[in-house]
């Protein structure tokens, strides 16, 4: 590959994970809207809080990153249940940082959920865009 096409490939890609984390912030509020709602409101555990929330801002996130970040032509019943399954591999990390930063290490949840977060962020979108829609050199599937 030249080295123009290099440098364009990893401008389009920059510019693509940046959309990306910009919609993830949308679902992040969404969902620590809904920790914070569950745990002080409703008083749940803070573990099972986190996921509900994390579940809720999934939802978020695909219909925007579907339209938006990936600008995919995949129909919804092949594109969802490969995000979905993205996010439920998400959920399972995020739950595992979440146990092990404030049952383990006695951390508080806030502090936890935001590196649990960065972590998520990363994996999710790298399984997003090699997997679930499928970047291309070329641009957009």
């Amino acid at each position: 590959m030249r080295r123009h096409d290099a440098a364009s490939r990893a401008k389009r890609l920059a510019h693509q994970f940046l959309a990306y984390a910009s919609i993830g912030l949308v679902g992040t509020i969404v969902h620590y809207a809904t920790l914070a709602a569950l745990v002080e409101l409703v008083g749940l555990v803070s573990v099972s809080a986190s996921a509900m929330g994390y579940v809720t801002g999934a939802l978020v996130n695909y219909v925007l990153n579907h339209r938006f970040t990936f600008r995919s032509r995949a129909v919804h019943t092949v594109a969802m249940p490969k995000f979905m399954t993205v996010a439920a591999i998400g959920l399972c990390l995020n739950t595992l940082l979440m146990m092990m930063g404030t049952q383990w290490l006695a951390l508080h949840y806030l502090i936890v959920q935001v590196l649990a977060t960065m972590t998520v962020l990363c994996w999710g979108y790298a399984a997003n865009a090699l997997w679930t829609f499928k970047w291309k050199a070329h641009g957009h599937d």
